[in-house]
Order: structure tokens, then C-alpha cells, then sequence
């Protein structure tokens, strides 16, 4: 019978198909800070355990090495997440001597004389350099995500704020975005000025997309592999409603352009002049596209760390 033993002595039987080990909704919980919630699994196929990490935090090591997917275990192993030790048992192996060293358990064959000291396996910190190396650019990848989420944010609430600023003005009166919008036969020669409304609509909508996104991220490890991946380029979709409030500033911007050089075609009565409202809604335009690209160019560094952390897989017995 398969079963891990912890280094208080805890026996965990591993039944048969798949034990999932972490610190909450596992079959097998550990109180560990440093693991994660759901940290990996073990899956019996025929008559021999595979171990996989579940893209934990801390990575989960084997006899001090770090492994991925489908990692083959044998009777003496000692698996390593977080601060927690565990020694693999199986049938086969030799029987159990728990010689207890600090946190980690060692087993082996009974024998008179004091059984030889292991090395301690070496802690997540210390793996080798290129996994080290492939964390650092998972980790780029995910502030490149987060960070363009938020400056597409931050760039939609500007356009929001800034679309109830004055946007046009003669002769000192002054109306905003949404007065243009709500009322456009009043300061249009038709109703032109209603595509306007798509400016506060395409920045609800980024606002939307990015929360959604970043939840998605947030809740990757628990998504399908393929649908992972589809999540990574969610932000490419922010160009969409980025383009809601592009097109119809530009129309906007043309048409004063059109009325300042035809004084004669009022098409707008007489707003003649650009104010602060409509620059600032270029700004936030302008940084929404900004955060696109970052989050983009992030989720692009993700996948790529992500392929090659499982191109990296530690070679079987």
C-alpha cells in the first residue's frame, strides 16, 4: 500500500486514482503557510504514484529536485512542499525507519549501527538556476498582466470623468460630452452627436473586461489548461470598446475642425472650440491602449515561462 508519512509520524494511505495535497479542499491537508491551497497531486497509474505540481507558488521538489508533471515516485522519496517533508512508502520498499532530523523524516533499512545523515533538501529559494531564472519570468509576465489591467482602468475612469467635462465651447458657453450626447439636435444639425454615447459605454465596458480578466488570472490554476491559455489574450479584446471611444472623439475632433474652416455650415450652432474635457478624454484613450499593450506583451512572457517550465521536466528512474 502507497502512503506518504510526514515528519510527526502522520500516515496519508494514497487510494486509488488521485490524492490532491494542500492547505484547503485536499485530500490531503497540510498546515504549511508556504504551501498553496491546492499544491499538487498524486495519480496511481498501474502499480507506480506520479506526482504533479498545480503551478503552486513555492513549486513542489523531490529528493531536493523540482518537478512539474507526472513525476514517477518510489518507496524512500521525500517530497518537499513548502516547509513540509514527506516520505514516500510503497509496496516493494524497504520497511520504514523514521529517524527523525529537524523537519525532515528519512526512511530506510533498519540496521545496528546509526543510519547515515542526509542531505537536507534544499529549499525553494535554492533551486537551480534555470528554474530560478523561469520563475523570474513568470513573475514579469504576471506584473505585466496586472499592470496593464490596471492602466486600462485607470485609463476607462478618466474617460469616464471626462466626458461630463466641458468638451466644446464659443462665446463662453460650454458643454460637455454628455450634454452633446443626450441632446444632439440641440447643438448638431442631426443626430450625430448620439454616437458620443459609445464613449462612457466602451469605457464601462473596459472597466468590465479588465475586472473579469483579472479574476479569470486569479482563478487560472483552477481553469483548464486550454482555456488558460485563451485568458492570457482577454486584454487584445480591450481594443474593441477602446475603439467605442476612439472613433467618435476623432468624428468629434474632425467636425470642430470642419465648422472652424466653414464658419458658414453651424453644424455644431456655434462650439467652436476644444476644451479640457475632450483632451483629457484623449489622454485616457491613450492610456487604455497603453495598458493594452503592457498587459498584452505580459501575457505573452507568462505563456512563454509557462512552456518552458514544462519543457523542463526532471528525467524518471
Amino acid at each position: 500500500m502507497w502512503e506518504l508519512i510526514a515528519s510527526d509520524g502522520t500516515r496519508y494511505p494514497l487510494t486509488a486514482g488521485t490524492t490532491t495535497i494542500g492547505r484547503e479542499g485536499c485530500d490531503i491537508l497540510l498546515a504549511d503557510v508556504r504551501v498553496s491551497r491546492q499544491h499538487a497531486r498524486i495519480v496511481l497509474k498501474g502499480e507506480t504514484p506520479y506526482i504533479t505540481d498545480l503551478n503552486s507558488s513555492n513549486g513542489t521538489f523531490v529528493n531536493g529536485q523540482r518537478v512539474y508533471t507526472d513525476h514517477p515516485l518510489r518507496p524512500g522519496d521525500t517530497i518537499q512542499m513548502g516547509n513540509t517533508h514527506l516520505v514516500v512508502s510503497g509496496p516493494g520498499g524497504a520497511p520504514p525507519t523514521a529517524l527523525m532530523s529537524g523537519e525532515t523524516l528519512l526512511m530506510g533499512e533498519p540496521s545496528p549501527g546509526p543510519a547515515p545523515a542526509a542531505p537536507r533538501p534544499p529549499s525553494p529559494m535554492s533551486s537551480p538556476g534555470p528554474t530560478s531564472q523561469t520563475d523570474a519570468v513568470q513573475i514579469a509576465g504576471k506584473i505585466g498582466l496586472f499592470g496593464g489591467h490596471g492602466l486600462i482602468t485607470v485609463g476607462a475612469l478618466i474617460v469616464l470623468f471626462a466626458f461630463i467635462l466641458p468638451w466644446a465651447s464659443c462665446s463662453g458657453v460650454q458643454v460637455s460630452g454628455l450634454e452633446i450626447a443626450t441632446n444632439p439636435t440641440e447643438y448638431t444639425d442631426n443626430s450625430s452627436g448620439a454616437v458620443l454615447i459609445l464613449v462612457p459605454l466602451g469605457a464601462l465596458l473596459l472597466i468590465a473586461l479588465s475586472v473579469v480578466d483579472v479574476i479569470l488570472v486569479l482563478l487560472g490554476k483552477k481553469l483548464p489548461p486550454l482555456l488558460g491559455r485563451l485568458v492570457l489574450f482577454l486584454p487584445v479584446l480591450g481594443i474593441i470598446p477602446g475603439l467605442c471611444g476612439c472613433c467618435p472623439t476623432g468624428a468629434f475632433f474632425l467636425r470642430i475642425q470642419q465648422i472652424r474652416s466653414d464658419p458658414e455650415n453651424m453644424g455644431l450652432g456655434q462650439l467652436v472650440r476644444l476644451e479640457s474635457g475632450f483632451w483629457l478624454t484623449l489622454l485616457g484613450l491613450a492610456i487604455v491602449f497603453a495598458g493594452i499593450l503592457v498587459a498584452l506583451a505580459g501575457a505573452l512572457v507568462d505563456l512563454f515561462a509557462r512552456r518552458k517550465a514544462s519543457a523542463v521536466k526532471p528525467s524518471g528512474p
